[in-house]
């Protein structure tokens, strides 16, 4: 027995879905007309190489998409679609660069902040510089005992930017349990917060951000995100440098992300430099906690 169907989109709002966007895009490509959904369906299956070079183009990727559409398209886990390719998500996250938000972040702490995508753009262009200025190359790690904070979206880009590979957790977590995750990685450059506030409490982090320190000899370089206290968040902690110092304006942050894919082995492998256009999507809402 079927089920009882709760919900029908109208016409109109059903024929301005973008699933029907990219069926009048493969329509217009192909000649081929699609009536319905299965027929869609039915074709995406039976002509997986066009319907991914198809996604790569509607969705308007930035990078190479490669030679090859689909490798062992039969096997089922196995199948690799567009193995070839070579992109950089943060080329592609940061098309867009107005003063529309990017970023709206809110805290328990009443650390309030918005950014907009031209600024976020130059914080990430600095932290990728700051990074490049520390040695950091494609394939190498950058770890981040972060809450969710911009400050951790900026590293992260900025580290995808250059190729970088990273690795995150939660303040919250103690000082093995950071060490079981990064210890197998040998970062070399890591981003931690001084503390974080949840229900109400203060939880300074310093002496456990210290002590991951010392038992990661990788490491050339430390940067602490004052969430506490912006005069004392680097005590205590060996070669720390503050946030705001780390990301210098001096630094050269006028190069674009560079383009760059996963390699079979999950390491990252650095293409070219390729400027994007203005892409349309809303901003992300951080909500902080631990924060």
């Amino acid at each position: 027995m079927a089920g009882e169907c709760l919900w029908t989109p109208g016409r109109d709002r059903a024929a301005s879905a973008r699933l029907m966007d990219f069926t009048r895009h493969v329509e217009r490509a192909s000649g081929e007309p699609f009536v319905s959904y299965d027929a869609l369906h039915r074709w995406s299956v039976e002509s997986a190489p066009e319907f991914w070079r198809h996604i790569w183009t509607f969705c308007g990727v930035v990078g190479d998409p490669g030679i090859r559409d689909v490798v062992d398209a039969v096997r089922m886990p196995g199948a690799r679609f567009l193995p070839d390719a070579r992109l950089n998500f943060a080329e592609n996250l940061l098309r867009r660069q107005d003063a529309a938000p990017a970023i709206i972040a809110t805290s328990e702490a009443s650390r309030d902040m918005t950014l907009s995508f031209a600024e976020l753009n130059r914080d990430v262009r600095r932290a990728a510089a700051a990074l490049r200025a520390a040695g950091v190359q494609s394939g190498d790690r950058v770890c981040g005992i972060v809450a969710n904070v911009p400050e951790a979206i900026i590293a992260a880009l900025g580290a995808a930017a250059i190729g970088a590979v990273w690795s995150s957790c939660s303040p919250d977590f103690g000082t093995q349990g950071i060490l079981d995750r990064f210890s197998q990685i040998a970062p070399t450059v890591l981003v931690a917060v001084d503390g974080y506030h949840y229900g109400g409490k203060r939880f300074d982090c310093r002496q456990k951000i210290a002590e991951v320190v010392t038992a990661l000899p990788s490491l050339r370089q430390i940067v602490v995100v004052p969430l506490l206290d912006a005069a004392t968040a680097c005590a205590g902690v060996p070669g720390a440098r503050a946030w705001e110092d780390w990301l210098d304006p001096g630094a050269d942050s006028t190069r674009k992300p560079r383009a760059s894919g996963p390699a079979a082995d999950g390491s990252i492998e650095e293409i070219y430099d390729n400027a994007g256009g203005p892409i349309e999507e809303d901003a992300l809402r951080v909500l902080s906690g631990p924060q």
